[in-house]
């Protein structure tokens, strides 16, 4: 064990020798790869699947898992971050409220947070990369202080840690300066100037920004340590558009992810879902998408139009028109509905070439266009009309109105 945690820390110091003295990042990489592979070596089980399985059981299934029969190797696992990430709660109100928070973002963003993985890492009984991380961190990042941070909408928290590997255990750094941007303000006093932090403490404070569209940009100084610059960036538009939702385009799936999702490398015929943001509504499987949660493929829009359900909320006063409501009153989204014709008739009158008191199934010049759908004679059902000056240019096999063409593409990730 100790001879992979030297040789850990000493490919570190190799890296560093190329990425310079300030840089946290490679720090925060080590840390997630050790610990994405030490997990699965422990667990049998990756991080993302683990996360996932947690976030789709309520707060109250965990808090009752110990005492439950219903276990599996994978539940186990999904646990076993449960424990690690929110167990250090003590108030059972605010674990409950910090579950759902991180739920919901999770939910939302897909995105794990650096000090996820520090909780993580510490939870395994193999510590060599939680370890190797804080020798990383006291050795190489910024002279020991190292800044992180969580986002829930609107909500920074941001966590600094000093790490001081030698020198006076007992000696003490003073918050100089601190300021932010216009759209940042702070919940608490705990990161104030005046602030005090200790070596191999943290101080933990809460920002919240006017809208979490907006960039978000803290400074602070503390004496004889190295200035921190936090920039949190805005979330995109694109980022804003809910998983599940349609939209119609003229561009082909490849050109529209070069034009949309430009930051993804798309291997066409092995397609990533837990990655790639957009799909084909072909009817296709997307597992290890976040729309495969819901338990089903992408809707198949092929040559079909999109028809807006009779009720879309179960719990609204407001009935729907009964002149625009579908016949079929118990589809769901995403099913098929095939052609039809409205069961109706026409009438036909003497005055013109014909007479309209033809006889069933003759060969008689004139016209006819329509039939009652409820007549039972076998002979009535077999009547041929004769078109006369009829326009056969808009003929088809289907009843159809104007259109035009597009793809549709349905959100995913």
């Amino acid at each position: 064990m100790r001879t992979l945690f030297t040789f850990m820390c000493a490919v570190l110091l190799s890296i560093f020798s190329s990425y310079g003295q300030d840089d946290c990042s490679i720090c925060e990489k080590t840390l997630k790869h050790g610990t994405t592979d030490e997990f699965i070596r422990e667990t049998k089980h990756s991080i993302d699947e683990s996360v996932s399985t947690m976030f789709t059981k309520d707060f109250e299934d965990w808090e009752k898992y110990d005492k439950t029969t219903s276990k599996s190797r994978s539940l186990d696992a999904a646990y076993q971050v449960y424990k690690a990430s929110f167990s250090s709660i003590s108030d059972l109100n605010e674990r409950k409220e910090t579950y759902n928070r991180q739920r919901s973002s999770y939910l939302y963003s897909r995105d794990l947070s650096q000090k996820f993985y520090e909780k993580i890492s510490s939870s395994l009984i193999n510590k060599t990369p939680y370890n190797s991380f804080n020798e990383c961190i006291r050795d190489k990042c910024g002279q020991g202080l190292y800044t992180s941070y969580d986002v829930a909408g609107d909500d920074i928290v941001l966590t600094v840690r000093w790490y001081l590997r030698d020198g006076d255990p007992n000696q003490k750094s003073k918050l100089i300066t601190i300021s932010y941007s216009t759209n940042v303000r702070p919940v608490d006093a705990y990161l104030m100037q005046g602030a005090i932090i200790s070596p191999n403490n943290s101080i933990t404070s809460t920002f919240k920004r006017n809208s979490s569209k907006e960039k978000a940009i803290i400074r602070f100084s503390f004496e004889n340590l190295r200035d921190q610059n936090i920039v949190i960036e805005g979330e995109s538009q694109l980022s804003l558009i809910p998983i599940g939702t349609i939209i119609a385009s003229t561009l082909s799936f490849r050109d529209f992810c070069l034009v949309n999702d430009p930051n993804t490398n798309l291997d066409y015929n092995n397609l990533d879902y837990k990655k790639i943001l957009w799909v084909p509504a072909d009817g296709r499987g997307v597992r290890d998408s976040r729309y495969s949660r819901a338990g089903f493929n992408v809707p198949d829009l092929r040559g079909i139009f999109l028809r807006g359900l009779n009720q879309f909320d179960p719990n609204s006063q407001i009935a729907p028109d009964i002149q625009r409501t579908d016949p079929e009153t118990n589809r769901g989204a995403g099913s098929y509905q095939k052609d039809a014709l409205l069961n109706h008739s026409h009438s036909i009158s003497k005055g013109f070439k014909g007479d309209a008191n033809f006889v069933p199934g003759g060969n008689q010049d004139g016209w006819f266009l329509a039939l009652k759908g409820h007549l039972s004679s076998p002979q009535m059902n077999k009547i041929i009309g004769n078109p006369d000056n009829v326009d056969q240019s808009n003929l088809s096999s289907e009843t159809r109105p104007k259109n035009v063409a597009v793809y549709y593409y349905i959100r995913i990730n």
